[in-house]
Formats: C-alpha cells, structure tokens, sequence
C-alpha cells in the first residue's frame, strides 16, 4: 500500500465517525423503501426493499456521469469489472459479476441473450432518473435470474406542464456530447422524449500512442415516453428507446508473450426497445400491474489482421454479426391488506439468438423462461415489518442449433426483517436462496473450437445472509451492512484433455465482506460523504483455479463546498486495492491498487444556466483494472446545460 492510499483510508476512517448537527438543511437525495418507493422510482416502479440504494440524477450528474457504468460506483460494494478484449465495462456487484446481477430499465430485464452480460459503457443517462440498486435482498417480482442484486435504470418522468434541459459538453481526447430532454404533463396525459449523442476519439488511456489507438467511441440515445395517468390511480406508459453505437479497443498492450493480440472494431452496437407498462386498481385492495416488452440487440464484430484495421486476410480474421430479440411479459396481481401486502407475480420471456461468421450462415437458438412468485409483507406492531416470498423457475431450450435441446429447473426464496430502534434508526437482517440459470453460450458455445457444448449444464445456487443499521437524520444518515454469500453449482471450466474443456456445475466459492457508508451536512455550504467497502472471496470447491478481476477494497469520498452564492465546488476521488487479472492467454497478473482524484467546479450563470469544469484523474495517476488495458488518463471537460 502507497502512501495515497494511506491516506484515502485514513481520511475515509475520520469521514465515519460520529457526524454532524441533525439541524442542518437536507440536500441527500432520496433513497428507495419498500413503501416509500414513490418519491424516487414513480408510481409504475417496483417497490424496493429498504436497503436498496438509489443513485438520483443530481447525484450522479454532481459525480460527472454520463453513462450507466460511470454511475454505478457510486454505490457501496460495486467496482467496475472491464472485459479488454470486448472493449465492455461490466461489474462486480459484492464480488458478483454482471451475469449474476440482472439490470433492468424500468423493470424490464436488459442483456444480450446469448451470453447474458452487456456492455455499461453503451447506457447514456440522458433520460434517466434515477439508478436503484438492491446489493442485498431484492423483490422475487423481478423475476428470474436476480442471483446477486439487481440494478434498475430509471427512465424520467414529466410532473409539470413543460419541463426539460439542453447540455452540450467537449473535453480532452476529441469528447464530445450533446443530450436534449423534454416533458410535458397536462392532466392525464403526458409525455417525455429525449436524444442524445456521445462521441470519444481517443479515450485517452494513459500509456502510449499504440496503447492508446483505436479507443474510440459513437453512441446515440434516443427514447419517447407517451404516459397516461388515471383518476383513479390507473397508470400506464409507452415507452420507445432506440440505441446505436460503434466502437473500437485497443489492442492488448501487457507484458504476456503468450497472449493472442487482437485487432477488434465494432461497426455495429444497436438495441431498439418498446415497452409497455401499466397499473389498474380492482377494488376492495386489488391491483393489477402489467410489463410487456420486445428488445432487439443486432451487433457486428470485425476482427482485422493488423492494427492498420484494413484486412481481413489471415486465419484469425472474421466478421461476425448478431441478431438477436427478446419477448416478455410479467403480471403482477397485489392485495393490500390494511398495512400489509400479498403479491402474486408471473413472468414469462422468450430468448432468440441468431449469430452468424460470414460467409457461414446463420446459426439459431431459442430459449424460453417462466417464473412465478409469492411474496408477502407483514407489519408486527409500529415498528417491525417482516418481508418473505418463494418463487419457480423452468427454462426450456426449444432451438439449439441443431444440438440437444437443454432444460433447468429452480427455486427461490427471502426473508428479510426490519425494525425501527427509534426515530430515524433502522436495522434489518435478511437471508436468501437465488438462482441463475446458464446462458445459452454457456451450454452452447464451443468458443472457437476450445469448448465442448453442455446442455444438461445446471443453474448456479447463492445463500446469502445480509445484516445491517442505518440511521438518517435531517441533515444526513449512515449505514454500516455485513454479508455472507455462498454461490453453489458455480459455473466453471474444467478441463477434458486434448485441449478441450467443458463448462460444469463444480464450483462453491464463498464471499463475505463489509459495507459502510455516510453523508452529511457540516454547515450548510459544506457536504461530505463517503463509503468503503471490502469483500474476501475463498475457493471451497472445484477446479483451484484463481479468483480474479474483484478488488479486496473499493473507497470513495467526496466534499462539496458552495464557495460562493454562484459557485460550487467538488472534491472527489476513489481508491481501490490490488486485484489478480487474468491475461488473453488464461495466465494471471497482480495490479497495483491505485487512487484516483477528480475536481469540478459549477458555475451558475442565470437561475436556469449552469457551466460545469471538470478535470478527472487530476494527477493522470496510470492505473488498470485489467492486465493490459490502460485506464483513463487525466481529462478535462467543459458542459453547459439550461434547464426550462
């Protein structure tokens, strides 16, 4: 450990002591509760346990986030999780990568269906809300697959009769980015509609110029929201989101000779999205709630012989292109029983993937996936409430490319208690049973010719105990969580000889770590905050191969001051400790931690326009969280945005 690391864990140690006068104003934003939910998510959003973590957009928008990716951090016990070779930001969610933890837009499930990861970095937050996420217990009305956590993307919502704002922004390494938000609420109708636009020519990883070349970036967002809102509470919302991108990666740039480098470009990272959600009242306490949806994700993959990115000649050169779709459906059927809630919910999708190695033809799977769920909450007394639901899932393989059709079968369940110990001071414990089944790559894929198909392949089991205080106040709050996570039938490469392997259920890895976080008012120009998490990961079973890509500790603090009655300032920064990487080759590297510091400075130039300077990774620390692929460098960016 370096002394700047030190000093990140002294500091956020001074951050956690006692805090301040409970009479300061309160600027914290909201944070999501199972009965609560409304004042963050809207009245069409899931309800949330109260130990999720909601992100709102001035929190995020404060930290300089455009995309999902960048926001995520932000919350306890997440780190970012990139795949180099794919040029993707995943996560790892208290030591669980993106396959294990669903993301969802407005609660509808998002992922590529052959793999079921995708890339962060590709989710521009134009129009959005807010970000919630559940790292311990989450509702079993998400559906299925929800084994780590899950993460839901808030799209905006109008409340007023007209509403937006306009932010151009340019920085460092050819970045440019232009978003555009209007809404419009008059009486029971309503409407939100959003574009924008991010362009990046070199993402100014620090290293040198070839490490550097081919990092670049184009992603457009554009989405409509058409609502109707009901007198008697019915509501109902259209919603239409059309995503393109292009991308590149630069090649691998670390110390292994036996590593296979790779000249890869996207032309193509498109997703088109429609969905419909809706809420109706029955009487007597019922209600009805309604999620359909069609998702459609078509990618293209061009594989070059050099890095001149103009040949495609040799052996290892290709294009490959996707076309995949996925079709769903969730019925929720609720009754409100005085203080109390019984939920009945089903869950239904359909996962089409068609891929294709030109000039090969097209290959075809097709997976379908239902759920059902009972969940209820109970009230004990004023100050107890004890949340408990089961819930079956069954995958069928109805196409497999010619190879045998797979099926898997799950349940799940959660309790969780909280309890009130006074005003303003919660605690809660929490025990589960979750689930993911595999992926269609995971029983399919041959992975150019290394793997062997397994279609009896299981789906991977996680207990998890989770215990926790929190307290707010009106000028802030703070929380210290404990967990334990189990993940049986773990999904893991074993090897059969003759260079091949196979992906079976064998493994049980345990992870266990600690979460702590808080925010606070010192005076009513001063806010600090911070949190710190830590996570230790043991092989109990399986092939003793390392544990790799999480962090043992994530830190991140920030301090913002109203220097000035139009001037706001913005100290932030984030700490991470070493990681095990993995190489393309399969061999293992150990990264140096590393601490990043990041400065911004918000200039209010009228009641409705606001310039924003930033300069992140002040010191243009070098750092990785992959072996050969360089993080960003520093940059420094300008963005005015006016608001309606």
């Amino acid at each position: 450990m370096n002394g700047t690391e030190l000093a990140w864990i002294l500091w956020m140690l001074g951050a956690l002591m006692p805090a301040a006068d409970p009479a300061d104003r309160p600027t914290t934003p909201a944070r999501a509760g199972f009965r609560d939910t409304i004042e963050v998510v809207g009245s069409l959003d899931l309800a949330e346990y109260p130990t999720a973590r909601a992100v709102a957009a001035e929190e995020f928008t404060a930290a300089g986030a455009s995309t999902l990716a960048e926001a995520l951090p932000l919350v306890p016990g997440l780190a970012l999780a990139p795949v180099g070779d794919r040029g993707e930001t995943g996560l790892y969610l208290r030591g669980l990568e993106l396959r294990r933890v669903p993301v969802y837009l407005d609660g509808i499930p998002v992922y590529v269906p052959y793999d079921g990861t995708l890339d962060l970095g590709r989710f521009l937050l134009a129009g959005s809300h807010a970000v919630v996420v559940n790292r311990g217990p989450s509702s079993l009305t998400y559906g299925p697959n929800a084994l780590g956590g899950t993460v839901n993307l808030l799209a905006r919502r109008p409340q007023s009769p007209l509403e937006g704002q306009v932010t151009g922004g340019v920085g460092d390494g050819g970045l440019v980015r232009g978003a555009i938000n209007v809404g419009s609420r008059r009486g029971r109708w309503g409407v939100q509609a959003t574009a924008a636009r991010q362009e990046v020519d070199d993402a100014l990883r620090a290293g040198t110029p070839l490490q550097r070349r081919n990092s670049f970036s184009e992603d457009t967002l554009l989405t409509l929201s058409l609502l109707f809102l009901g007198e008697d509470e019915t509501d109902a919302a259209l919603t239409f989101i059309r995503q393109q991108g292009e991308k590149g990666q630069p090649p691998y740039a670390g110390d292994d000779p036996a590593a296979r480098i790779r000249y890869w470009r996207w032309p193509r990272w498109d997703k088109d999205s429609v969905y419909l959600r809706a809420r109706r009242p029955l009487g007597r306490g019922w209600e009805v709630r309604l999620r359909a949806f069609h998702d459609r994700f078509a990618n293209t993959l061009d594989s070059y012989d050099d890095d001149t990115y103009t040949t495609q000649r040799r052996r290892g050169s290709f294009r490959s292109e996707y076309d995949d779709f996925t079709t769903g459906a969730g019925v929720e059927l609720r009754r409100m029983r005085g203080a109390g809630r019984s939920t009945v919910a089903f869950n239904g999708k359909r996962d089409v993937h068609r891929d294709r190695t030109l000039p090969a033809p097209w290959t075809h799977y097709d997976d379908e996936t239902l759920s059902v769920a009972w969940e209820e909450e109970f009230f004990a007394g004023a100050a107890s409430r004890l949340v408990a639901g089961v819930s079956a899932d069954r995958q069928r393989t109805v196409q497999a490319a010619g190879l045998q059709p797979g099926r898997a079968e799950a349940v799940n369940g959660v309790v969780a208690l909280f309890h009130q110990l006074g005003k303003g001071l919660q605690v809660h414990a929490s025990a589960s049973r979750r689930t993911r089944m595999p992926t269609l790559k995971d029983r399919y894929s041959y992975r150019l010719g290394v793997f062997l198909p397994n279609p009896e392949l299981g789906p991977e089991t996680a207990d998890s105990f989770d215990t926790g205080v929190r307290r707010r106040w009106e000028g802030g709050q703070w929380e210290l969580t404990a967990f334990a996570l189990q993940l049986e039938d773990a999904i893991e490469s074993v090897p059969l000889g003759g260079g091949l392997s196979q992906l079976r259920n064998v493994g049980r890895v345990r992870h266990t770590g600690l979460e702590a976080a808080l925010e606070a008012s010192l005076t009513h120009h001063l806010r600090l905050g911070g949190h710190v998490a830590a996570v230790h990961r043991s092989r109990r079973a399986g092939p003793q191969l390392p544990l790799t890509g999480v962090p043992p500790y994530r830190a991140v603090a920030f301090l913002r001051l109203q220097a000035a009655p139009r001037l706001a300032l913005r100290l932030a920064g984030e700490a991470e400790g070493e990681r095990t990487s993995r190489t393309p080759s399969g061999a293992t590297r150990e990264l140096g931690g590393f601490a990043l510091w990041h400065l911004a400075a918000f200039v209010t130039l009228a009641p409705d326009w606001e310039v924003e300077l930033r300069a992140d990774n002040l010191f243009d620390r070098r750092h990785q969280r992959e072996e050969g692929y360089p993080g960003r460098g520093r940059q420094l960016t300008a963005a005015l945005t006016w608001r309606l």
